[in-house]
């Protein structure tokens, strides 16, 4: 690039400092802890298909901030989202704005009571007119329940999504779910009038959608009998081969799914185990894998036409790799523009003539940029953590070593900013899913602890993501066992290189991290001086018996496979259940739970609390009020890791802190 500056006009000056000073003096003293607690200046970022106008949600005085402007030009809407949940931007065209939402909303004892439930908002550029379509309807439940991409009919943008038909009752308010057979249906954006596509199906898997709103294909799935089939068209369209499926195939745990159009008209992509991925005519002739042994993350597809015409490869850093040779160079081209930093491509014009990234790494806290390619520019849009200088974060790189029985495992390590001498206290920081994965780059929590002079490890685990399916399938039944000695090599290999006190190590983990946080110390003892759990399962038993009441047979299945068991009722469970085993902890354990959770159901830091309390262990449990499974706010999330970090260094001081 030819240089980089600021935006000119002053979009973020509210909100965003300079970023990326000479300034690389060891600081005289950290941040306050409760920057790093701060939701992130800038969370999603959107260009429009033309690249003219862009939308970004920012933060300002613990509000979300929606702003859309002009590329270049000035602000065309300013608005207060307050305390709503953003997931998402996209855009429909130039013209509309989709905003990706979600909120914990109970819909009775009935149907399961509590949710997080997504939704979407439109706002209509020229305008400024924002609307809820499926609030407006009382046809469906307000819930959208899968996105597709914004295709064109006539003319006009329309977006579709997958929801669950409502009926109401022709005497009262009352309303009520139909059924539990997920629809297809469509938005006019211009006029605002939605469209049932197509009715739901007992075994319905998902929808192709293409140009004109017209259905390509649609999957289904036997849960019962594993069988996954992939159909041509609509149900009952004229399309051949609308009566047999064009592929079938055995699936365990509903692991294969419609992914998009393939590379020209006429074919589909599917994954495989969600992983592999394979594309076939609609006519139902031969297919062909895509991209061999590579790990692709996801896949993009043209904004106009739907076809295929890029991927992101899994990786250390995720990897963008355009079809187009002249995309592919202007993709590589950006990215030799920061060295030494972490790229992430994150949203582009349909031309790839405006490009926006985001950087991290090497004293970067995270940056997002706008790069011009016609001009030669990247210009700054705003920083994620402004307080937060170069000499602020912590050193981040991959360790690779070997586990106990010989299986190669990756891990981040970020160590303590500035010039400091080791050896250093440890923090294991597991991470959840369990098929999902850290990579090398910036984490707030793992720099919160770096700050207050800590190694944080964060081990990619056996069944982790991102390593191929024999590495995922090597996770299955080694829950209490494999995944324990991958972390426990970790923490020996960075003893070994004097980076770290082998005696001095806590864990953190949240989700299912936080089930292994809790098993390190009930079931793997002596190893940790304290342990924290967020928003962790403490009982794996209690979750299969509600998968197996609810008859969902697929996760009845990848759960029982995962913990190498037969049943919810099987006593090897039992071992591997932290709750059965509080009385064995073997060290100070901190339960942090949200009160909205509705993945893990605060009942279970709950029950492990009432378990520790009866065993005479010290612990304490920390709910937070109004807070979903996510982390979702800035103030609860300060108040997490406020607590934890406290907790970590009254009984893991790191050097120079009496204990």
């Amino acid at each position: 690039m030819k240089w980089m500056r600021w935006w000119g006009l002053g979009l973020l000056l509210t909100v965003c400092l300079p970023v990326l000073g000479d300034d690389r003096k060891v600081a005289a003293e950290p941040v306050d802890i409760a920057v790093y607690g701060q939701l992130p200046g800038i969370e999603h970022v959107a260009l429009s298909l033309s690249g003219k106008y862009i939308s970004l949600a920012t933060q300002v005085n613990d509000k979300r901030i929606l702003l859309v402007a002009e590329v270049g030009g000035s602000i065309l809407h300013r608005i207060d989202l307050g305390n709503l949940k953003l997931r998402g931007l996209g855009w429909a065209g130039d013209d509309h704005v989709i905003i990706r939402t979600s909120s914990t909303v109970n819909l009775g004892f009935e149907y399961g009571g509590r949710h997080e439930l997504f939704n979407l908002m439109i706002l209509e550029r020229e305008s400024g007119d924002m609307d809820w379509p499926l609030a407006n309807s009382k046809k469906v439940l307000n819930a959208a329940f899968h996105y597709h991409p914004p295709m064109m009919k006539e003319g006009r943008w329309h977006q579709c999504v997958d929801t669950l038909p409502l009926r109401h009752s022709t005497l009262t308010q009352d309303a009520w779910i139909t059924n539990f057979d997920l629809e297809l249906t469509c938005i006019d954006l211009n006029e605002g009038k939605m469209h049932l596509i197509e009715r739901g199906r007992e075994d319905g898997d998902g929808w192709l959608v293409g140009p004109g709103v017209e259905v390509l294909a649609r999957a289904s799935y036997d849960q019962q009998k594993q069988r996954w089939r992939l159909w041509a068209g609509a149900e009952g369209s004229t399309l051949i081969n609308r009566v047999e499926p064009i592929r079938e195939f055995e699936s365990r745990y509903g692991s294969y799914n419609i992914v998009g159009q393939g590379r020209r008209k006429g074919t589909v992509i599917y994954a495989v185990n969600r992983q592999h991925l394979v594309e076939v005519p609609l006519s139902g002739e031969q297919g062909a894998e895509l991209y061999g042994n590579d790990i692709v993350d996801s896949l993009h597809f043209d904004s106009v036409t739907g076809l295929h015409n890029g991927y992101t490869l899994l990786g250390d850093i995720p990897e963008l790799v355009m079809l187009d040779p002249a995309h592919q160079a202007r993709v590589v081209g950006t990215r030799k523009a920061f060295p030494n930093l972490n790229v992430h491509f994150k949203s582009w014009s349909r031309d790839m003539e405006r490009i926006v990234v985001y950087t991290d790494g090497a004293g970067d806290s995270g940056t997002w940029w706008i790069v011009d390619i016609a001009k030669g520019s990247a210009e700054v849009l705003g920083v994620n953590y402004p307080a937060l200088k170069p000499h602020h974060v912590g050193a981040i790189s991959m360790l690779r070593y070997q586990s106990s029985d010989g299986l190669p495992i990756s891990a981040v390590v970020t160590t303590p900013p500035g010039d400091k001498e080791g050896p250093f206290p440890l923090l294991v920081l597991p991470h959840g899913g369990p098929e999902s994965r850290d990579y090398l780059g910036f984490d707030w929590m793992a720099q919160a602890f770096a700050s207050r002079g800590y190694i944080v490890l964060q081990p990619n685990y056996r069944g982790s993501a991102g390593y191929g399916i024999a590495f995922r399938n090597a996770g299955f039944g080694e829950v209490g066992n494999g995944m324990h000695r991958d972390i426990q090599s970790g923490v020996a290999a960075l003893a070994e290189r004097g980076d770290i006190d082998p005696e001095r190590v806590c864990i953190l983990g949240a989700s299912f991290g936080g089930y292994l946080a809790l098993a390190a110390v009930t079931l793997d003892k002596g190893r940790y001086r304290c342990a924290v759990s967020v928003a962790g399962v403490s009982d794996p038993v209690s979750d299969l018996r509600k998968d197996e009441m609810h008859r969902a047979y697929a996760s009845q299945r990848y759960w029982r496979d995962y913990f190498g068991v037969s049943s919810s009722r099987d006593d090897e469970l039992d071992a591997l259940s932290p709750l059965k085993h509080a009385k064995r902890a073997s060290a100070p354990i901190l339960l942090i739970h949200g009160e909205d959770d509705t993945v893990v159901e605060s009942r279970h830091s709950k029950r492990m609390a009432s378990k520790l309390k009866s065993a005479d262990k010290p612990y304490k449990y920390v709910e937070l009020d109004e807070e979903d499974h996510y982390l979702s706010r800035a103030a609860t999330r300060q108040k997490m890791l406020k607590v934890a970090l406290d907790f970590v260094i009254k009984h893991n001081p790191p050097n120079g802190v009496e204990p």
